[in-house]
């Protein structure tokens, strides 16, 4: 399994769904320490070492910051391993960093994923657009209804950036509670609809 993030409540969604019956490797890749980002990583960490008995191997370009979060959750060293960027259950992964709400958070990273030559560009969480988007198939871009939003990029600006031929390859995620759905699929984008 290749994990992106691990947020407030995906343990407990990915073990509700069954999600993890089978799994016997697991690479979680961070893009920030946000809680909604990594606030249940701990969780995660202690039921694939105690119920799994297996190790999984997290990606963090910052490795004492994430090391020091474990820590103070009374996660223990032998529960995971840290890895670098590379190649990963067959992918090709790097590690791209991002502006997000500065100043309070110091690091803060996108993600470029090859699936054989199929390129994806997962943004985490950004405040600005930087994005070339010709070398990537498939965009994962969150985004607010929030216009004035100093910590997402928001849904206007994602308008005014993307013309409609390139809106086809974005798919929306991190969505607000009123973000509208349907209005996004009219204006060309596609929307991550969580399953879990």
């Amino acid at each position: 399994m290749l994990l992106i993030d691990c947020g407030s409540n995906i343990s407990t969604r990915l073990i509700a769904n069954g999600l993890l019956e089978g799994v016997k490797e697991m690479d979680i890749f961070i893009t920030h320490l946000h809680p909604d980002h990594v606030g249940s990583l701990g969780d995660l960490l202690m039921y694939t070492h105690w119920k799994m008995k297996i190790t999984p191997v997290i990606h963090y370009p910052s490795v004492s910051d994430v090391v020091q979060l474990l820590s103070l959750q009374g996660v223990t060293s032998d529960q995971y391993a840290i890895g670098e960027d590379g190649n990963c259950l067959g992918v090709g992964v790097k590690f791209l960093k991002i502006t997000h709400s500065e100043p309070s958070l110091k690091e803060a990273f996108s993600l470029s994923l090859l699936f054989d030559n199929f390129n994806i560009f997962y943004t985490g969480d950004v405040n600005v657009i930087d994005l070339d988007t010709e070398q990537y198939d498939e965009i994962y871009h969150e985004v607010t209804t929030w216009e004035g939003s100093p910590v997402h990029v928001s849904y206007g600006k994602l308008l005014e950036r993307f013309p409609l031929d390139v809106r086809k390859k974005i798919h929306l995620m991190h969505l607000d509670g009123n973000f509208d759905h349907q209005r996004a699929e009219r204006d060309g984008f596609n929307v991550v609809v969580s399953a879990v």
